[in-house]
């Protein structure tokens, strides 16, 4: 009856050390501060127009936000230009076509032409002087940024080396 007793007590010892509840706390932590490292890195990583004074796109990139999805954890990190014709300034971004900013910037875009509304269009420079656009603009297309890819491949990284340490730290 001695050796049963003292197996129970290492068994108490063993279900302790097994306790996936404090692991599954640290699990969650890491997730949510490499949210927050993904968020910092799409800032980072989001090109910047050099000769706009208005606020960057890349500085839109929303806190993370916890959303239980069917039973596992997710943390979006939304961006207002995640939809077409997203507002700036008061003012739709598209010309009215079905035109999505990040995507654009993702994956990039072949030459296309900007149409320019009856009229014209005008906007002001960054040296406060106004332009007016009478005639479409031929755009040489943009460079592909991967900026969401390139932050989802090296988030996932980071997360599952936090993982690794955790196993070892709580588990031997």
């Amino acid at each position: 009856m001695a050796k049963f007793t003292s197996t129970w007590k290492g068994m108490d010892e063993i279900k302790k050390k097994l306790n996936p509840a404090p692991f599954l706390v640290d699990v969650e932590e890491a997730v949510k501060d490499e949210a927050k490292f993904a968020q910092q890195e799409l800032i980072k990583l989001t090109p910047r127009d050099k000769d706009s004074d208005g606020p960057h796109i890349a500085d839109m990139w929303e806190e993370p936000v916890r959303q239980d999805d069917g039973g596992r954890v997710v943390y979006y990190i939304g961006h207002p230009c995640n939809m077409p014709g997203f507002i700036h300034k008061g003012r739709i971004m598209n010309n009215g076509t079905n035109f999505n900013l990040l995507l654009a910037l993702e994956y990039g875009t072949l030459r296309h032409v900007i149409p320019v509304k009856p009229g014209g269009t005008s906007f002001k420079k960054k040296d406060g002087t106004w332009v007016r656009l009478m005639r479409d603009i031929e755009h040489p297309g943009t460079d592909d940024y991967a900026m969401m890819r390139k932050t989802k491949i090296l988030t996932e990284i980071r997360l599952k080396s936090r993982i690794q340490t955790l196993k070892q730290q709580h588990f031997g």
